[in-house]
C-alpha cells in the first residue's frame, strides 16, 4: 500500500487536481443522484366552479404529507380563478379535482 500511495499522488497530480479531489467529486455526485431520485410531493385539490366561473370553494382532497406543500397547492388553484363562464344549461356549479406536485427542494424552500 505504502508503495501504491506515491503512484496515486503522482496521477492526480499530471491531471492537475489534489488526489482528493474524485473523492468530493464523487459525493457531489451521489447527492444529486439522490435528489433526483426522491418523489416529488402530490396534493389533490377538490374544488367548485360557478356557472360564472368564479371559484366557490377548495379544499385539499388527498394530502401530500407536507402542511406549506398542501396549502400552497390551494393557493395555485385560487390563482388561476376566475375560470371560462360555463354553457347556458350546466348545474349551478361543477366540481373539479386537480393533483399538483411539487419538487422537494423546492417544498424545502417554502419554510424560508
Amino acid at each position: 500500500m505504502k508503495a501504491l500511495l506515491p503512484f496515486l499522488c503522482a496521477i492526480s497530480i499530471v491531471a492537475g487536481m489534489p488526489a482528493h479531489a474524485t473523492s468530493t467529486k464523487a459525493g457531489e455526485h451521489q447527492a444529486q443522484e439522490k435528489r433526483g431520485q426522491r418523489k416529488p410531493l402530490t396534493t389533490e385539490v377538490r374544488f367548485f366552479i360557478g356557472r360564472n366561473g368564479d371559484l366557490l370553494s377548495a379544499s385539499v382532497s388527498r394530502s401530500s404529507g407536507n402542511r406549506k406543500v398542501d396549502a400552497e397547492a390551494i393557493a395555485a388553484v385560487r390563482r388561476a380563478a376566475p375560470f371560462p363562464k360555463r354553457p347556458a344549461g350546466t348545474p349551478a356549479r361543477m366540481e373539479m379535482r386537480i393533483k399538483l406536485q411539487m419538487d422537494p427542494d423546492a417544498a424545502a424552500r417554502l419554510g424560508k
